[in-house]
């Protein structure tokens, strides 16, 4: 289950130059009393949502304070390893 409240967004550029935005936001998953962030990646020319990875547990807890500390390489490593929604 995703939660929507206090998302943060960035802009990255991949390594092949396709730009993204990438929303961090809370996902309970099968433990809502240890959510976890999730990042969604979408094409700014798009509507629906292309791609999704959860951060590391050890990730910070906030999405603004993750947007914060995540570097532009950071959130590149995180979509390479991304799932394809259209996969789920």
């Amino acid at each position: 289950m995703v939660r929507k409240v206090g998302t943060a967004k960035r802009t990255i550029r991949s390594a092949n130059g396709r730009e993204w935005e990438a929303e961090i936001c809370l996902h309970s998953g099968t433990d809502p009393q240890a959510p976890r962030l999730m990042v969604i990646y979408r094409d700014p020319t798009r509507a629906q949502p292309d791609r999704y990875t959860l951060l590391p547990p050890d990730a910070p807890k906030t999405p603004k304070q993750a947007a914060a500390e995540l570097s532009d390489d950071d959130l590149r490593a995180l979509l390479k390893r991304s799932t394809a929604l259209s996969a789920l």
